[in-house]
């Protein structure tokens, strides 16, 4: 643990379903103690991983998507929303985030002088979010949908640096800054095999099988950067696979109702570090660990309350508590004080349809609550609540072309840096920029 003061589908053409994206592995990972090691043992930043959003649309409505599932993101959401598509399709989407931790100054006097503290961590992410394709095909009179996918269900192509900064004062200022800059490439990726169909008309069936594999890299330089250490590397690797169930089915004219169902994910966690010190050798460690990522299920509901206005809301659980998190992926390090429980996330989206003459506008916003594995001072689990709007433009023949942005907040209470009793206010932020495209084949004016 670093010392601070070491040196340290057509939109329109849905006919039985509206549209949602499932926040895929919402089971999947915490990123709270982000860069523990670089950083005072009580400061925790983490990135929300395991509620991490995949889909430009579903973004835009504050990922509501379970209940609505009409993009390829539906093969992690809820796999049986790609029966909606009629032709072969292609889906890309690349996301972007800005990441900034700010922890309250603390103020220390020591009578014939004082002290104070500050300590801020900022990151930016940029990775390919999503790529799919889908393949409607005839079989026994029954059409299936296939569906091919990769994601990075944990991306370590982060780049920015924690500071931690020390000033006395006396008569003067002794300023004394710790900084450890870190860069990453590659992640923890996805392959997804999708299969889904209508059992009956007004009711379809999807499964996702996830095949988890590749390394990921992040690099660390500074003093700090690993006890004992000038920089350091870490490779990680996670290797397992389950399942996800998802239902997606119309209850009357105008309401649908989703359901998806994550199985337990057990599989096998590699890290290796790699130290590196000025007047010394490299050093070299490997931990190898089991990881039980828990079941989570989500239900959703999309009502139409006018032709081309949908209302989508979704509710989701986590089964934290049957989980085995060990030595979490990049950057979690262990450093959890606290018993797993369960989290319950809400969410809250509106999709607005215009047509013109020549092309399709949408506009989108949602809300959502999203609860964090992380506790705070107070033993209460952090939310991050998210804000978003979003648009998106279908022209030319089969073309899709959709923007989203969301803005998340949290706010908790850490333990002080001078004083483990008293606390100090943390605040969380995180922009989020996402760009997506879609091609259907076959589509004619």
């Amino acid at each position: 643990m670093g010392n601070p003061r070491r040196k340290a589908k057509h939109p329109g053409e849905r006919r039985n379903f509206t549209g949602s994206s499932f926040l895929q592995r919402v089971f999947i990972f915490v990123l709270i103690a982000a860069f523990s090691f670089t950083l005072n043992s009580r400061y925790k930043p983490f990135y929300t991983y395991y509620n991490f959003p995949y889909g430009t649309k579903s973004l835009s409505m504050g990922n509501a998507f379970v209940g609505i599932a009409d993009d390829l993101t539906a093969v992690f959401c809820n796999p049986a929303g790609i029966t909606i598509f009629q032709t072969p399709s292609v889906y890309a989407s690349y996301k972007t985030d800005s990441i900034h931790y700010d922890y309250e100054l603390q103020e220390k006097d020591f009578g014939t002088y004082s002290q104070e503290y500050n300590h801020n961590f900022v990151t930016r992410l940029k990775n390919i979010n999503c790529l799919s394709i889908v393949a409607p095909v005839v079989f026994r009179q029954v059409k299936w949908n296939f569906a091919l996918s990769y994601y990075r269900c944990i991306p370590y192509g982060h780049k920015g640096y924690s500071q931690g900064t020390l000033t006395t004062l006396a008569r003067g200022k002794d300023t004394e800054r710790t900084t450890v800059n870190f860069s990453g490439s590659s992640g923890i990726d996805v392959l997804g095999f999708t299969t889904a169909f209508h059992l009956m008309k007004d009711f379809a069936f999807g499964v996702t099988l996830q095949q988890f594999f590749n390394s990921g890299i992040i690099t660390y330089d500074g003093a700090g950067a690993a006890p004992g250490c000038d920089s350091s590397t870490r490779t990680e690797k996670l290797e397992g696979r389950n399942l996800i169930f998802g239902i997606l089915f119309k209850i009357y004219k105008d309401i649908n109702i989703g359901f998806a169902y994550h199985t337990r994910l057990t599989g096998t966690f590699d890290s290796q570090l790699q130290c590196r010190e000025d007047n010394g050798g490299p050093q070299e460690f490997s931990t190898i660990s089991d990881i039980f990522i828990p079941e989570k299920f989500s239900l959703g509901t999309c009502i139409r309350l006018l032709p081309t206005l949908n209302l989508s809301y979704e509710f989701s659980r986590v089964y934290w508590s049957k989980g085995k998190i060990g030595e979490l992926p990049f950057p979690v390090r262990g450093n959890f004080s606290f018993n797993q429980a369960d989290i319950i996330n809400h969410r809250l989206g509106v999709d607005y349809g215009l047509p013109l003459k020549k092309v399709s506008l949408f506009f989108r916003t949602g809300i959502s609550w999203d609860r964090q594995l992380f506790r705070g001072a107070d033993s209460a689990n952090v939310t991050a609540r998210g804000y978003s709007l979003g648009c998106g433009v279908f022209f030319l023949p089969g073309f899709l072309i959709e923007l989203a942005f969301m803005h998340q907040r949290a706010r908790w209470q850490e333990a002080g840096y001078f004083d483990p009793q008293s606390f100090v206010n943390t605040t969380y932020k995180n922009n989020t920029l996402s760009l997506a495209l879609t091609y259907h084949f076959g589509i004619k004016k």
